[in-house]
Formats: structure tokens, C-alpha cells, sequence
């Protein structure tokens, strides 16, 4: 029974103290940061008290299958434990980040919000319950990307509400198809093929976990909110709670849910390599730290996807380790931009330089992270990078391993770019004096790049004590048997040629242009990629804007049949009308009257024939 309350109390108290920040807003310095500190503490160990039992809650509530079930298990003990540790990172970050933000009060609200409803649709265990909680997100989502820069953030957080709003239409029409396949909406009892309608169901579910995790071709959103929305926003929802929404779900459907064919698996598996490549091209060309970040944000992601798409234990444990590592470095990378911005007023590559020496801390954290999402041993972004090449190896489809392969290579070449422009070369002028940032926004970016070496050196806590137990819904053959060891491979000499690859890439872009900044540039204006460049820069490939374009061009042609509708009731009908009614008058009914009429027609047709014919 207590359990059963503390499983409750993990959303009833973030909520409640989310709900009171909006309601109440005091001037006591320091007091909503100190109780928001106590609060997110406290429920991390809330989780870790009830770590090791098998929680259900089920209050009997709407009917027709609808209860309030709640499940506490191996896989969502680990999502929720992931969720509150990164707000409590990211909260003691925006101490400082946000000490001078009127608003900040609305930021620390709509946080505690967030992770009550993310918590919320994790710990479900009933499909329209999740589902509440994943749309009341969507709020929280919108809201806090709206706390930026002004009438530019409403824009960009009315773009993420539509499009998130879209894909979260596609999940309900697939809970509903799903549901009523199955005869019940009880997550537990799932368990489909995906043969007819089954198959539209899981697209349709796929659809809106996808999107939520940020795969294209629903992530537009996310590089325009990281110029617009506060950055603890972009730390704490693109980069971790949305990533582990999204994926949670996927693997839930992928391995749970349904059982796809390999026909599905090979779109899942499509979705992601897209992902991978399409997004890290995007990222190689940014010239703004925290726009850079946010591609990486969503071809992180591709990984991920590729792994759960293989529906091999090595694929599936591979793509939710780098779920969690994903979490921990871009997390981290975010916090550093943070910092950077903190202290020198600007994430614009092209304003920043040599800050090696003025912020040493900021700069050895990214390293490290920076060295884990480009796959550098013995980081943890290695270890699982190297089980979802390996499992795209094993599943006998080259092209995706090539995929993943050459994604790698940009990452790394579009993080040597990075960090040689922000921490390296010369300083300008203006940022001689900037000095470390504050203590409160290095302490999370440090815990995360420790982690980032242990969860890299020391890989079989999580995948003993983590993944593994986490995997046991799957039912997938070999899970227990999934491990890594460092030492020399044919898989390591593939890493060694892609991190070879990426090196050489940045010293040739850095001779031909002269900088750190331009050492993608070569790429960028290569023939055939310019174009493309221009393209999708230009936005020609956002569904958003097409989708306005064409929902303008079908209004013009709207508005272009009303003016028509109305002339033809109020110009042409009337004139008819008076026409009509001037030819009644003509007939008076008087045989005189009609001859004469006759005459004249004679006469007219007489005249126009003797005239023409002449």
C-alpha cells in the first residue's frame, strides 16, 4: 500500500508545487529555487525507495476500460529515474542562468509541470491515461518555448504545438485502432501483429512516438526553439525528457505492443538512418552553437531508432543505452552552450574564440562530452554506438551500417568544427575580460561529463542493472547475453577510421578557409550539395512551411470561389433578373406591338445581309 501512494506521490507532488509556483509568486529571494531543489531531490528518492518492487495502481474511474493504472517495472523505474535526475540537473542550473529573468518563476512552474505529466505518461499502464499525460506536454511544451524572445518565441512555440499536435493525432487514432483490436486499453494485455488494420494502428502509434523523440520529419521545430526558447528549455526537453518519451514509446510498440515484420522493422530502420544523415548534414553548416546542438538533438536520435528498428537484443540494448547516454551528453553540451552564453552574451560562432583559457572547466566538460557523441573510446557514446553498428552488421542490411558509419564521420567533423571555433583560436576583443561561469551551472555540466566516463569505463552497471532488467518485456531471445569489451575489432579499426576520417577533414577545412568556423565549408559549397544547401536552408524541405503555403494557396483559391459565388448571386442574378422583367414589359400582348417588332428585325437582317454582301 505504500508503495502504491509513493507511486502517486511522483506525479501529485510535482504537479502541485508546479501549479503553486504559477499561482503564487513571492519576492523572498531564493525561496522558490530552494523549495524546487528539495522537491526534484526528494522525488529522485522516492524512486529510488521503491526501486526494486513491482508497483500497480488501478482505480477503477470512466468505465469502458478506461481505469487510472499506473505500473512501476524494470523499464519505467529506469525512464522515470532518468527523468528526475535531469530536471534536477537542469533546475540547479537555471539558478544562475536565469537569476535575473523576470519570468523565471513561470520557467521553474511549467518544469515541475513537465516532469509531473512526463512522469505521468511513463508510469501508465492504460492507453487513454498515457495519452493524457503525453497531451498535457504538449501544453508545457508550448508554454515554456513562449517564455523566450517574445512575439519570435510565441511563433516558433505555435509551429511545435502544430506539428507535435499532429503527430499526438496520429497516436489517438491508433490507441483507438489498437484498442479496439486488442478488447482493451490495459498496456499489459497488448499484444498484436501487424497484418490489416493492425498495421495502420502501429504506424499510427509510431507516428507520434517518433515525433516526440524528435525524428524527422517532425523535428523542424526544435532548431528554430533553440534560437528562441530559454536554453534550460532546450537542456531539458529536446535534448532529455522528450528523447525519452519518444523512445520509451517506440520501444514499448516496437517490442511490446506489436510484433512488426521485416517489412516494419526496415521502415523503422529507414526512419532512423534518414534521421542520422539528413539531420548531422544540417549540423555540419551551423554557425550558432545552440542551433548546431539541436540537429545533433535529432540525429542522436537515428541511432537510437536504427537500434530498436533491427529488433535484435544487441540492436535493442544498444539503441536504449545510447537513449540514456544520449540524455547525459547532450544534456551537457547544452549546459555548456549555457555557460558560454552566460558569459559572453552570444551562442554566435562567429563572435566567440579562444575561451579555452578564460573558462577551462566549461571548456574540459565539453570535451568530454563532446568526445562522447562522436563516439571516442572509452566514452559511453562509444560503447553504444559500437553495439548499433554491430547490430546493423548482424541484421545483413549494409546500407544502414554505411548509414550509421557516415554519420559518425560528420559528427565528429561537425564537433571539431565546434570546438575549435568556440574554445580555440584567437579571442575577440570584446570577450578579453570573460571570466568562468558560476559554480551552480558547472556542478551539472560536471556530473553529467563524469558521467559520461562511467557510464564509458564502468558499461556493465547500466547494462546489468539498467538495460537488461529494463529489456525483460520484450521477450527478445539473448538479451541476457548481450556485453562489450574493449580491445581490438574489426568494429574498432572502423572507428578508428571514421574518427581518422573526421580529423582530416577538419585540418583540410581549416587550411582552405583559414578558421576553425569555415572548417565545413568545403562541404557546404560542394557542387550538388550547395544546392541543396540552399534548399533547406531556404526551408524548402519543412513541412510547416510547405504546409502553410499550401493551406494559403488553397485560401487564395477559397476566398478566389467566394468572390465568384458572391458576383453570381448579387451582379449576375440581379441583372437577370431586371432583364427578365424588362422583356415582360415588351410583351404588352398587342398584335400591332409584335408586327412592328417583326418589321424591324426584317429590315435590320436586310440591311446587314445587303451590306456584307457587297
Amino acid at each position: 500500500m505504500m508503495s502504491q501512494i509513493i507511486l502517486m506521490l511522483l506525479i501529485i507532488i510535482p504537479a502541485a508545487l508546479g501549479l503553486s509556483l504559477l499561482a503564487i509568486r513571492t519576492r523572498a529571494k531564493y525561496f522558490q529555487e530552494t523549495l524546487g531543489l528539495i522537491i526534484a531531490g526528494y522525488l529522485i528518492y522516492l524512486v529510488i525507495s521503491i526501486w526494486n518492487q513491482n508497483v500497480l495502481v488501478n482505480i477503477p474511474w470512466a468505465g469502458f476500460g478506461i481505469n487510472l493504472q499506473f505500473r512501476f517495472y524494470a523499464f519505467s523505474r529506469l525512464i522515470a529515474a532518468a527523468i528526475t535526475v535531469f530536471t534536477l540537473l537542469v533546475l540547479i542550473f537555471s539558478f544562475k542562468y536565469l537569476e535575473e529573468n523576470p519570468r523565471k518563476h513561470l520557467f521553474y512552474a511549467l518544469i515541475f509541470i513537465t516532469e509531473a505529466m512526463a512522469l505521468g505518461a511513463v508510469l501508465a499502464n492504460n492507453l487513454v491515461v498515457m495519452l493524457f499525460f503525453w497531451e498535457s506536454i504538449l501544453i508545457t511544451l508550448f508554454l515554456m518555448i513562449s517564455l523566450g524572445k517574445e512575439q519570435k518565441a510565441y511563433r516558433t512555440g505555435l509551429k511545435a504545438l502544430i506539428i507535435v499536435g499532429f503527430s499526438d493525432l496520429c497516436l489517438m487514432l491508433g490507441i483507438g485502432i489498437a484498442g479496439a483490436q486488442a478488447q482493451t486499453l490495459n498496456m499489459s494485455f497488448i499484444h498484436l501483429n501487424t497484418a490489416g488494420i493492425n498495421g495502420a494502428a502501429f504506424v499510427l502509434m509510431l507516428v507520434g512516438a517518433l515525433a516526440k523523440a524528435g525524428a524527422m520529419p517532425f523535428h523542424t521545430w526544435i532548431p528554430d526553439a533553440a534560437g528562441d526558447a530559454p536554453l534550460p528549455f532546450m537542456a531539458l526537453m529536446p535534448a532529455a525528457v522528450e528523447k525519452l518519451l519518444g523512445i520509451y514509446l517506440t520501444a514499448r510498440i516496437a517490442l511490446d505492443f506489436f510484433s512488426p515484420t521485416a517489412g516494419m522493422k526496415l521502415l523503422i530502420m529507414t526512419v532512423g538512418a534518414a534521421t542520422i544523415l539528413l539531420a548531422v548534414m544540417m549540423a555540419l553548416i551551423q554557425k550558432d552553437f545552440k542551433r548546431l546542438l539541436s540537429y545533433h538533438a535529432v540525429s542522436q536520435v537515428g541511432y537510437m531508432i536504427l537500434g530498436i528498428g533491427t529488433g535484435t537484443a544487441i540492436g535493442v540494448v544498444g539503441g536504449l543505452f545510447h537513449l540514456l547516454n544520449n540524455a547525459i551528453y547532450k544534456t551537457g553540451l547544452f549546459l555548456t552552450a549555457g555557460a558560454v552564453e552566460k558569459q559572453t552574451g552570444t551562442t554566435d560562432l562567429k563572435r566567440l574564440g579562444g575561451l579555452r583559457k578564460r573558462m577551462p572547466a566549461t571548456f574540459g566538460f565539453f570535451i568530454i562530452a563532446a568526445c562522447s557523441i562522436a563516439g571516442v573510446p572509452p566514452f559511453n557514446g562509444f560503447v553504444s554506438k559500437e553495439l548499433i553498428l554491430e547490430a546493423t552488421l548482424k541484421s545483413g542490411q549494409a546500407v544502414f551500417f554505411a548509414a550509421a558509419a557516415l554519420g559518425a564521420v560528420f559528427t565528429a567533423a561537425s564537433f571539431l568544427k565546434l570546438g575549435h571555433a568556440v574554445f580555440l583560436g584567437k579571442t575577440p576583443l570584446e570577450l578579453k575580460q570573460v571570466d568562468e561561469a558560476h559554480w551552480s551551472m558547472l556542478l551539472p555540466a560536471g556530473v553529467l561529463a563524469g558521467s559520461c566516463i562511467l557510464f564509458g569505463v564502468w558499461h556493465r552497471f547500466p547494462f546489468d542493472y539498467l538495460l537488461k532488467p529494463a529489456l525483460a518485456f520484450s521477450r527478445l531471445p539473448g538479451i541476457g547475453g548481450v556485453h562489450f569489451s574493449f580491445g581490438f575489432s574489426e568494429l574498432l579499426w572502423v572507428t578508428v577510421i571514421i574518427l581518422s576520417t573526421a580529423f582530416f577533414n577538419h585540418l583540410l577545412g581549416v587550411k582552405l578557409s583559414g578558421s576553425g568556423l569555415g572548417a565545413s565549408e568545403h562541404i557546404h559549397q560542394a557542387k550538388g550539395l550547395k544546392q541543396l544547401y540552399d534548399l533547406a536552408e531556404a526551408r524548402f524541405f519543412d513541412p510547416y512551411e510547405q504546409g502553410k503555403k499550401a493551406v494559403g494557396y488553397l485560401a487564395q483559391g477559397l476566398f478566389t470561389v467566394d468572390r465568384a459565388v458572391d458576383w453570381f448571386f448579387e451582379k449576375l442574378l440581379p441583372w437577370l433578373a431586371w432583364l427578365l422583367a424588362a422583356t415582360r414589359r415588351i410583351h404588352t400582348g398587342l398584335f400591332s406591338n409584335y408586327l412592328a417588332w417583326s418589321l424591324g428585325g426584317l429590315i435590320f437582317i436586310l440591311t446587314y445581309l445587303a451590306w456584307f454582301s457587297r
